[in-house]
């Protein structure tokens, strides 16, 4: 192979190299909103058991607290208030690079078992920023699924 083939080939792996590279260093946050849904003033939370991170849920409830929305905290819908027509599932996955860190977070909100929004957030592998505080990872996720 010639000295400017070896050079072009380089090139190449170089440009589809740094676009993946890149892709893994930042943190994400996401909101849909799938529906037309007035803002709640009561969520029925439904507990995840899967979730081993327990603070991760009372940064939740507080969170969800701090937009004037009171929360119920159930094991199942069956147990929500049939006055509360919104239900919250929600998942968080640690994750680990030297130290835990909260790696994702998916919420889903449902009316009257309808998803009508979904948030998520997602730590970049690469970033130096995923060790933040969880409060206000979860935080900025809740905010991102009632459009704050």
């Amino acid at each position: 192979m010639s000295r400017l083939g070896k050079l072009s080939a380089g090139v190449a792996v170089f440009s589809l190299a740094v676009p993946a590279m890149l892709a893994g260093c930042a943190n994400t946050t996401n909101g849909y909103k799938l529906a037309q849904y007035e803002r709640p003033t009561e969520v029925c939370v439904i507990e995840n058991p899967r979730v081993t991170y327990k603070a991760s849920v009372n940064h939740l409830l507080d969170a969800i607290a701090r937009r004037g929305i009171k929360t119920y905290f159930v094991p199942s819908v069956e147990a929500c208030p049939k006055t509360t027509p919104y239900t919250l599932d929600y998942s968080v996955r640690r994750s680990w690079s030297y130290m835990t860190y909260v790696g994702t977070i998916w919420l889903t909100l449902r009316r009257e078992g309808e998803i009508v929004a979904t948030a998520n957030y997602n730590a970049g592998e690469l970033t130096l920023t995923k060790w933040g505080r969880s409060k206000n990872r979860m935080d900025d996720t809740v905010g991102r699924l009632f459009e704050d």
